[in-house]
C-alpha cells in the first residue's frame, strides 16, 4: 500500500490528490494520496505521525519547502544545491528529501518550446518554487536574468546561490517591457499588473494553476499545470519505483 499526500498551509486548492490517485488506478496500484493541512508548528509532529503510520513519502508545498530540510534524515544533492525539498520519501522510518519542482520546471519548457538561450529573463518571487527555477535558470544560462522580491534580502540570498542581477521591486512594471520571458513564482497573482506592460513575442510563465488564465495579444502564456505534472511524476516515481503514467496524469489536471 502506498500512502502518499501533500502537507501545506493553508492548501486552498490543489490538483494533485485526483492526479495521483488517478496514477494509482492506471497502474493498478494500491495506493491513496491525501492533503494535510499542517500549520508550521505542527509540522515536525506531523511528519512524524507519517512515518508511525507507514506512509511512503509526501510533497512539501508552501510555505515549508525550505523550513523542512532542518527535520529531515538526508537530502539528496539536487535538493540541497537549491535549498528546497518539495518531495519526501520515508524508508525505514527514515525522511529523505528530494526537490522534483526543478525538473518538472525545466521539462515544461522543453514541452513548451520556451528557449533560454540568448534571452532575458525575470524571476519575481524567492521562495521555495523560484529557487527550482533559478537552479534551472543558472544551468541553461539565459543572456541575463533578474530576481525581483518584495523583501530585498531574500532576493540576494538567492543571487548569491544562484547568480542573476536584483530589479528593485519599484521597477518592475517599468521594467517589464525588456524581458522576453517573466516568471512568477509567487502565490499572489500577477498577470493583470504584468500583461498591462509586457511586450509582444514575449511569454508570461506562472507556477500557479489556480489562477484564471489572462489573454494578451501577442503575449505567449503557461501555467503551473505542466510542471505540476511533471513534477508529480518525479515524486510518484521515487515513491513507487514505477514509471508513472503520464498521459493519465495529464488528463486528471486537464492538459490533454
Amino acid at each position: 500500500m502506498f500512502l502518499t499526500g501533500i502537507i501545506g498551509f493553508p492548501l486552498i486548492k490543489t490538483l494533485s490528490p485526483e492526479m495521483h490517485n488517478r496514477a494509482f488506478r492506471a497502474l493498478g496500484l494500491e495506493g491513496r494520496y491525501l492533503t494535510f493541512r499542517v500549520k508550521g508548528n505542527d509540522l515536525k509532529s506531523a511528519l512524524q505521525g507519517l512515518k508511525a503510520l507507514g506512509f511512503s513519502g509526501v510533497n512539501i508545498t508552501n510555505p515549508y519547502k525550505e523550513k523542512v530540510i532542518d527535520l529531515l534524515d538526508q537530502i539528496d544533492r539536487r535538493a540541497k544545491k537549491i535549498g528546497a525539498v518539495n518531495t519526501i520519501v520515508i524508508r525505514d522510518r527514515r525522511l529523505y528529501g528530494y526537490n522534483t519542482d526543478a525538473e518538472g520546471f525545466e521539462i515544461s519548457l522543453a514541452v513548451c518550446r520556451i528557449h533560454l538561450r540568448r534571452k532575458k529573463v525575470l524571476l519575481i518571487g524567492a521562495g521555495g518554487g523560484a529557487r527550482a527555477v533559478a537552479y534551472v535558470l543558472r544551468k541553461n544560462r539565459p543572456e541575463k536574468y533578474y530576481v525581483c522580491n518584495r523583501t530585498r534580502k531574500k532576493a540576494m540570498k538567492l543571487i548569491q546561490v544562484f547568480g542573476g542581477e536584483l530589479l528593485k521591486s519599484n521597477r518592475l512594471e517599468k521594467s517589464l517591457p525588456e524581458f522576453d520571458l517573466v516568471i512568477n513564482a509567487t502565490t499572489v497573482d500577477l498577470q493583470a499588473r504584468c500583461l498591462k506592460r509586457m511586450r509582444k513575442g514575449s511569454t508570461y510563465y506562472d507556477l500557479n494553476y489556480r489562477f484564471k488564465t489572462r489573454k494578451k495579444k501577442g503575449v505567449k502564456m503557461v501555467n503551473g499545470l505542466l510542471m505540476l505534472v511533471y513534477q508529480g511524476a518525479g515524486s510518484f516515481r521515487l515513491w513507487t519505483k514505477r514509471r508513472p503514467p503520464i498521459k493519465v496524469m495529464k488528463r486528471a489536471v486537464g492538459v490533454i
